[in-house]
């Protein structure tokens, strides 16, 4: 774990009494793994324990990957206290993370004692959730429509796009009340995305097809994962960034092997009348309204509390509008980069403003912006033996996901958050 000597230290100063290193590892090591339970990256996670244990006078030195957090609190003239917490559950659920650092400010500024502060951490996992269970079920529909608006089909496959993702929402429902059911989630998923395509060709001649199967796959693409874990390589945090990487990795082979599951049934099926034509999109004001219908299934799908889903709306507002400005005049890096910049700028103001975790107003406009697209788009047609189309993609997505990084840590250094989260 830590190097570091007690006895050589210098020990930051508390403002109270400290507490006993058993009791403040305990606090910690919860706080810790209900972070990582709720999506919070590594390199954010250890600088929160670090800043509490420095409250109490005391250091701790973590080290937390996507399955647990190891940590060492280390006190003057005491044995250093070692805690591990494993976790077998993760999901990204920006209520919860915002209600951990409410307690988090109040523990910190004495205005309960941190017993309390122990006791509402444990009772986050039995609170309900800020949206009920139907609207849960459409918020994967109001973004599979959305996305098939973005990649240029239209109220066709807006409503295809729309049906395919309350299928999916439907295998998540079923996943979280049968675990084994959740293992090939990602799998049922992309073949329930290709066999909606397929039947939506078949019901309408010249259907965008493969816009309503990305539409649909969009929802399952580890595109926040591959994001977050360059992000955590470019923080040293090199453990647990391999590891997200190759949950992504994971994922999008099941994914793949889902669609060509599907592909493969179509051997036995009839096949569709016409190809589909190149599409001009829809104008404008449908833009508008699917990045609204975006950003509130965002911010259902994230359990966003319900007085932030405004921010929620508005954070996929300024993703897009940067998105589509930029990228009309410069290569898809470039315009992940401005996106990403002006997407953190504005959640980074609003966490100094609010004294809110920054991740509250980020994550719905980063979102709409993670290479998804192109790492499926990648693999599947690596796996037809298009290898040079696939490989090219495959640049492309490490490219964007680059750029989305830089975009962060460039905001960061000119308007940093007060918030740790």
């Amino acid at each position: 774990m830590g190097s570091s000597s007690p006895a050589s230290a210098e020990w930051p100063a508390a403002a109270t009494a400290r507490l006993q290193p058993e009791v403040l590892a305990d606090y910690l090591v919860e706080v810790g793994a209900a972070l990582v339970r709720y999506g919070c990256p590594s390199y954010r996670l250890e600088e929160v324990i670090r800043a509490i244990a420095e409250l109490e006078g005391m250091r701790a030195e973590s080290f937390a990957l996507p399955t647990g957090v190891f940590l060492n609190v280390l006190a003057p003239d005491r044995p250093p206290v070692h805690r591990m917490a494993r976790v077998k559950e993760w999901t990204l659920d920006l209520g919860r993370l915002t209600e951990i650092d409410a307690i988090f400010n109040d523990v910190s500024e004495r205005r309960i004692p941190l017993t309390e502060g122990l006791a509402r951490v444990r009772a986050l996992d039995g609170a309900r959730a800020p949206y009920p269970a139907p609207l849960r079920l459409v918020a994967p529909a109001a973004i599979a429509g959305s996305t098939a608006i973005f990649l240029g089909g239209g109220l066709f496959e807006c409503a295809c796009g729309a049906v395919s993702g309350l299928l999916i929402g439907l295998t998540w429902w079923a996943g979280r009340r049968w675990p084994r059911v959740r293992l090939l989630g990602d799998l049922v998923g992309a073949m329930i995305a290709a066999l909606v395509a397929w039947a939506a060709v078949h019901l309408r001649a010249g259907a965008a097809r493969e816009v309503i199967a990305l539409a649909g796959v969009i929802l399952l693409v580890p595109g926040m994962t591959f994001t977050t874990g360059l992000a955590e390589l470019v923080n040293k945090n090199l453990v647990s960034g391999a590891s997200r990487l190759m949950e992504a990795f994971v994922t999008l082979l099941s994914l793949v092997f889902g669609v060509g599951a599907a592909l493969g049934l179509e051997r036995w099926l009839p096949a569709p009348s016409e190809i589909a034509a190149p599409h001009a999109g829809l104008a404008l004001p449908w833009q508008l309204v699917a990045v609204v219908a975006a950003g509130l299934g965002l911010a259902v799908h994230f359990s966003v509390p319900r007085r932030f889903v405004l921010s929620a709306i508005a954070s996929a507002l300024v993703g897009w509008s940067v998105s589509r400005v930029v990228g009309a005049r410069a290569p898809a890096a470039a315009a992940a980069f401005a996106s990403s910049l002006a997407v953190c700028l504005y959640a980074n103001a609003l966490a100094r403003g609010l004294g809110r975790p920054a991740q509250l107003f980020q994550l719905p406009g980063m979102t709409l912006l993670v290479p998804g697209s192109f790492g499926f788009t990648s693999f599947s047609e690596l796996v037809r033996g298009e290898l040079a189309e696939g490989a090219q993609r495959g640049i492309s997505m490490v490219l964007v996901g680059g750029a989305l990084v830089m975009g962060v840590l460039v905001a960061n250094a000119l308007l940093r958050p007060r918030k740790l989260l």
